[in-house]
């Protein structure tokens, strides 16, 4: 990972990448690798979804070379620009992540400034986020079906038994993402509540504070750390 650059307004870049979203720069979350370090001595598993570009797969490859770092994205067009980015470590997988099992449909954008797929894709129609300030307004396509899997059934095909930090930022569909993690319990959760289109802040909290303990927010995220 000695390619890997950070640089300021959350931007990542890698030397000698093809790069698929037009050469711009990769981005990533806020969050703070410390909190990982914090409570994980010995960090194992990172699963976060959905990807996007892949930018925070690579921000957590890049601190935990060792870890096993599970990147989902549920967009067939974005999930087609992260597939290369495995020959860096990263495990790509396409699928929504949900409290169901089997197809759903599922509404990508389009970014006309940058010619490419876009963020803020979303399961619901009503929860996709549209509006980028001074630039053009994202445009919503034409449904897809997606393959839709709970986190807790990936992580049995997976084989995965512990789950260090489960980043989770899919466009309103968080309540699913929880209900769907059934016995398992990841250490710490990162997790989006709220945009422009919804807030599920208190939803969230119902679901996660008799296991989980609160431990602060940046911007429209939260974190959880498990009591247990």
């Amino acid at each position: 990972m000695n390619d890997v650059q950070f640089f300021p307004g959350n931007r990542i870049k890698i030397k000698n990448c093809d790069n698929l979203w037009n050469n711009r720069d990769l981005w990533h979350s806020f969050f703070d690798i410390r909190i990982l370090k914090r409570f994980c001595k010995n960090v194992e598993t990172i699963i976060e979804f959905g990807s996007y570009d892949g930018g925070d797969g690579i921000k957590y490859k890049y601190h935990f070379p060792s870890a096993n770092v599970y990147s989902i994205e549920a967009s067939p067009g974005c999930y087609k620009n992260i597939k290369p980015l495995e020959k860096y470590g990263l495990k790509v997988y396409n699928y929504a992540i949900s409290d169901k099992y089997g197809e759903l449909d599922f509404y990508q954008t389009y970014d006309p400034d940058n010619d490419n797929i876009a963020p803020c894709g979303a399961i619901e129609k009503k929860n996709v986020s549209v509006k980028r300030g001074k630039e053009q307004d994202l445009e919503i396509l034409d449904p897809i079906k997606v393959p839709c899997i709970t986190i807790e059934e990936f992580c049995k095909k997976e084989n995965i038994n512990k789950v260090d930090l489960l980043h989770v930022d899919v466009e309103g569909h968080a309540p699913q993402v929880i209900k769907g993690l059934g016995n398992l319990k990841p250490k710490i959760i990162y997790i989006e509540v709220k945009s422009d289109t919804h807030n599920h802040s208190s939803i969230i909290k119902n679901l996660l504070m008799n296991d989980y303990k609160y431990y602060g927010k940046t911007g429209s995220d939260e974190i959880w750390i498990c009591k247990n």
